[in-house]
């Protein structure tokens, strides 16, 4: 026998193993007369303005507890945990089920437990993969800066339930290697520091190569449950560049222009930690959960 929900004004019937979609705000969740939850058995959540609440608080206190058995983040995790360490978890987020790499699990400051960071492992990270560069020459001397990523950081709360999709935050260079120096569009002896070119972000190709477009990037999520989703641009000055997706795990990309690049959302001179800045404040790429292209199936 299914059992009626009250959110708000909206009313749903709770089955085993169902995530409870609604946006708004959070309601009461009131037990009607003559039903029971003994013997039913799930996860549940309720996703609500763009936030997420593991299990159905409030709803029958007995019998609460035993329905949250994954965690839907991090922050989830020290719920369930307060003494977790970094390390890497299995959460379940609308039924779907991933691993992330969780961060600063016991990060405090003044005497406030801050939350966590949640991280994707990269297991491509050869030569070329998962990299980012900003190509030197034209009116940018220097050397190539190349980074290159083992772990790109998520937000937590997903852009969209179905598809069950996140954004990455380009700008988050924690587990990341970087090498050369280039000096963006100034020829100047020294460099000035404002132009002084150090790390690229994740999933972003750039130079300033007047009718070329020698910065070249790959994104490569094979080993993890998620696809690509194609949000990107040319930018810039005169900007040119190409986008090819080689599977829906596997981009590579070119970027250039009088001073162009080819990355995710709009952005502006995305270099070093700029598209903190944003209007996206860095969470400029996103990924879908898609275990199907994981395996290989158009």
């Amino acid at each position: 026998m299914g059992l009626a929900l009250t959110v708000g004004c909206l009313a749903v019937n709770a089955l085993p193993a169902l995530a409870v979609e609604r946006t708004g705000e959070l309601g009461d969740f009131d037990c009607p007369p003559g039903t029971s939850l003994n013997g039913l058995t799930g996860v549940y959540a309720l996703y609500f303005g763009g936030g997420v609440v593991a299990g159905l608080r409030g709803l029958c206190s007995s019998v609460v507890a035993p329905m949250i058995s994954r965690a839907t983040s991090c922050s989830a995790v020290l719920v369930q945990d307060p003494s977790a360490p970094d390390g890497t978890y299995t959460l379940d987020v609308a039924g779907r089920r991933f691993a992330v790499y969780c961060r600063n699990m016991q990060r405090a400051r003044r005497g406030l437990v801050l939350a966590p960071s949640q991280y994707i492992s990269l297991p491509v990270t050869g030569a070329g993969e998962n990299v980012s560069e900003y190509a030197a020459g034209g009116a940018s001397p220097g050397t190539n800066v190349t980074t290159a990523y083992t772990k790109i950081r998520v937000n937590p709360y997903p852009e969209s339930i179905r598809p069950l999709t996140f954004s990455v935050e380009i700008a988050d260079e924690t587990f990341s290697r970087s090498s050369g120096r280039l000096c963006h569009s100034d020829a100047s002896t020294p460099c000035p520091s404002a132009s002084a070119v150090r790390s690229m972000p994740y999933a972003t190709a750039f130079s300033c190569d007047p009718g070329g477009f020698s910065g070249r990037a790959n994104i490569d999520l094979t080993g993890t449950p998620f696809a690509v989703v194609d949000s990107f641009t040319a930018q810039g000055a005169s900007p040119v560049g190409t986008v090819k997706f080689l599977s829906p795990q596997v981009v590579n990309l070119t970027g250039g222009g009088d001073c162009g690049w080819e990355a995710p959302a709009l952005t502006y001179n995305p270099f070093d930690r700029n598209p903190l800045h944003d209007v996206r404040r860095g969470y400029d790429l996103e990924i879908r959960f898609d275990p199907a292209a994981a395996r290989g199936r158009p």
